[in-house]
């Protein structure tokens, strides 16, 4: 149905803009303040919140390990933080920028290109961090304590919050919000019970969140002890030598495939254990499919019947976003008839290389091309699991797919080389306990995603926003 409003020139004046869609939400904003009955206020508004500012503005020095995490925007995932990856800042850049550490509850904003992601501070985050100018961090006032951190990250969950963000953003090549625009944003103050309310499923959430990382950290761990890599092996030394046949039957010209350290980790393994390839315990891998970008569809143009678009980018803390960057008609899901099913477990082909996640009955949408579905066979469907804690294991997976990696002009790609990987099969009892704290990690990712639903249903009614 189409809508027609009326808008006054003086507001085209005051608004400085002259686009349908901004007018639309404009519209909509003042009938959400006049008519629900709710109290709302300006985050520039310092008896509710102390502190809003943005990350560090100069250039920092980037580290794979270190004491102090660097956040982008990518690591803002719907209410949470992506802490698997892992880059470091140099601790010479934060005595510089010392009013750029982060504190618990503080709650982050991007501001910057996907306009509109927020997280908030947790325990699972338990690392000093820093971020960038991309990111906008606010702190509420905890004086007066008029607004629970907890509720406010549930308020930028709505859809209401995602829509102030966009059409407040300007930029000509990416969205970008200025802090003087978000200091004008408003948000609601209702009653404490109300606000409780909200914090108890956010911090049930948050529990989760931890539990999922929590179980996966502990299967790893328990993995790592059982394999008892001697130390020696895991040094990294500066040089090595391969034979000249080597480079010329494998047709690839990268050291890592030839690292003499990795040969002799896999020969220490198949010493202790029984070693299979991947191609032995799946069915063949299937990846996904391009859906073109002309089926794009982003937060503001998807309707409720579509489904996610998953690409690499959308694995997040060891699962598979419910809220990424672009939807689908969900008519294109059985058009492309993708062969992927609750239990397989995928793997980025390209891009964020290593990258692995399991799909849970929560994950109904489409695969892009740089990713590859693993499926056991059905006499090693108690090993899928296992496989999938190897895989995230830097001594199996970690150092496997470092070796098989290549890049193809400037994008790092497996190919089809992920087939080669080599599976140690250690104890029973040991893939037991992992395959019971995989389960448990897959039922938490469950029902946080039936928590945050909720949030972000009761939120909108709150508002009266749909």
């Amino acid at each position: 149905m189409n809508r027609i409003i009326t808008v006054p020139v003086k507001d085209i004046i005051t608004e400085q803009r002259f686009n349908p869609k901004y007018f639309y939400f404009y519209e909509s904003k003042k009938n959400m303040e006049n008519n629900n009955g709710l109290d709302f206020k300006k985050l520039g508004n310092k008896d509710y919140i102390e502190l809003l500012t943005d990350g560090i503005h100069s250039a920092v020095s980037l580290q794979k390990e270190g004491e102090i995490k660097y956040l982008y925007v990518k690591n803002l995932k719907e209410g949470f933080l992506d802490v698997t990856d892992n880059i470091y800042i140099d601790p010479a850049d934060i005595l510089k920028n010392k009013n750029k550490i982060l504190e618990p509850n503080d709650i982050l904003l991007s501001v910057v290109g996907r306009l509109g992601e927020s997280a908030m501070v947790s325990n699972y985050l338990n690392i000093e961090t820093s971020l960038p100018r991309n990111i906008a961090f606010m702190r509420t006032n905890k004086k007066t304590n008029l607004i629970k951190p907890e509720f406010l990250t549930c308020f930028f969950l709505s859809k209401f919050a995602k829509e102030q963000s966009i059409f407040s953003g300007g930029g000509n090549i990416q969205g970008l919000l200025s802090l003087t625009k978000l200091k004008k944003f408003i948000f609601p103050v209702p009653s404490m019970d109300i606000q409780d309310q909200f914090v108890k499923l956010y911090q049930k959430a948050l529990l989760l969140q931890e539990e999922i990382l929590d179980n996966i950290h502990s299967a790893k761990v328990l993995l790592s002890e059982t394999l008892d890599v001697d130390n020696e092996l895991k040094k990294k030394k500066l040089s090595f030598s391969t034979h000249a046949s080597e480079i010329r039957s494998n047709s690839i010209w990268t050291p890592n495939l030839y690292n003499k350290n990795v040969i002799k980790t896999f020969e220490t393994y198949n010493t202790k254990y029984e070693m299979r390839s991947l191609s032995e315990l799946s069915i063949p891998f299937k990846k996904g499919k391009e859906i073109g970008s002309e089926n794009y569809k982003d937060y503001l143009a998807k309707s409720k019947d579509d489904i996610p678009f998953i690409r690499t980018s959308d694995i997040y803390n060891y699962e598979i976003s419910s809220y990424p960057s672009y939807y689908a008609n969900n008519d294109l899901r059985s058009e492309l008839n993708q062969d992927f099913l609750e239990g397989d477990i995928i793997v980025n082909n390209d891009g964020r290389i290593g990258y692995v996640a399991m799909i849970t009955s929560k994950d109904k949408g489409i695969y892009q091309s740089h990713i590859q579905r693993l499926r056991m066979k059905d006499e090693y469907k108690h090993l899928s699991n296992y496989v999938y804690i190897c895989l995230l294991s830097e001594d199996i997976g970690g150092i496997q797919f470092k070796k098989n990696t290549v890049i193809q002009t400037t994008i790092p790609t497996l190919s089809n080389r992920l087939k080669n990987f080599i599976i140690p099969l250690v104890d029973n009892e040991t893939i037991k306990i992992i395959n019971e704290k995989v389960d448990k990690s897959m039922q938490a990712i469950v029902e946080k995603d039936v928590i945050i639903k909720k949030i972000k249903k009761e939120m909108n009614l709150l508002l009266d926003y749909y």
